[in-house]
């Protein structure tokens, strides 16, 4: 679409300078040949969009019908239509990009079969608790694309507020679990000078807002013995939020260049009539 609407400008600009006789009437039937595709290409884009949007809209309220845990294994109930591979690889490619036939949890997966727990579970309340931080990373991602209020963008910002969870979380994305001393000997590495100068205060700070983390109602990091843990909502909100600031840094730049280029554009033509 992009080279199309940069086509559509060449050739209007070349038309509005003036250009005529037979090169005029090329131009304008490449024009009207060129508005007409982009025209049915907008139309196809838009009944995507419309599609994406109710996959969404669903995917945002998601509790699919489950049978009774058999072992370790949540089935679909049979009374009820289960989810489809197409479902699963639509919205993954939705999500990250990457279509997938199931969508992976550290302790769980869903997929066609229905909800199955990757981890041995002492009793249902265990496996319910596991199966309702899966819904809830699933629903939220899909408010999130939504533009709808969500937990991601919430703790997203929350945690770019905090400078020193912050460095940790981006640590703890890479490495998955880490105990405090590890954590502190990267941040060492990463910032040898700053750390040099204030070792004893940034280390109590930095264990203070892990803790802080810790105690959020749907924590990004969690504790497992003396290991500081990503959890899979801390997990997907950094690939969906981190995803967005690059984008959004990338469209940033392309502006930029777009105005660098205008005003040197318009700074060549005046040159031009000056001579």
């Amino acid at each position: 679409l992009s080279n199309i609407d940069e086509q559509l400008r060449e050739i209007e600009e070349l038309l509005n300078r003036g250009v005529s006789g037979k090169l005029r009437l090329q131009l304008e039937g490449e024009y009207r040949k060129l508005q007409a595709m982009k025209e049915k290409m907008d139309k196809a884009v838009s009944e995507i969009d419309e599609i994406k949007r109710e996959l969404l809209e669903l995917t945002a309220n998601f509790a699919p019908d489950l049978d009774l845990r058999k072992d370790s294994v949540f089935p679909y109930d049979s009374e009820h239509e289960p989810l489809s591979e197409n479902y699963f690889r639509a919205i993954t490619d939705i999500f990250f990009g990457e279509p997938s036939s199931h969508i992976e949890f550290s302790e769980g997966r869903i997929s066609p079969e229905g909800v199955i727990l990757k981890v041995p579970v002492s009793s249902d309340f265990e496996a319910f608790r596991i199966m309702n931080n899966m819904f809830m990373v699933i629903q939220e991602a899909a408010k999130k694309q939504l533009g709808l209020d969500n937990l991601m963008d919430r703790c997203w910002e929350r945690i770019r507020s905090m400078e020193y969870a912050f460095i940790a979380f981006n640590i703890l994305v890479e490495y998955r679990s880490l105990t405090l001393e590890e954590i502190q000997r990267i941040c060492d590495i990463q910032d040898r000078e700053y750390k040099k100068l204030v070792s004893q205060a940034y280390n109590e700070q930095l264990r203070r807002e892990l803790e802080e983390m810790i105690r959020d109602k749907c924590p990004m990091i969690k504790k497992e013995g003396n290991n500081y843990v990503i959890t899979d909502f801390g997990l997907w909100t950094w690939k969906m939020c981190s995803a967005e600031d690059e984008k959004l840094r990338a469209e940033e730049e392309k502006e930029e260049q777009v105005v660098i280029r205008s005003l040197l554009k318009r700074a060549f033509e005046l040159r031009k009539k000056k001579r």
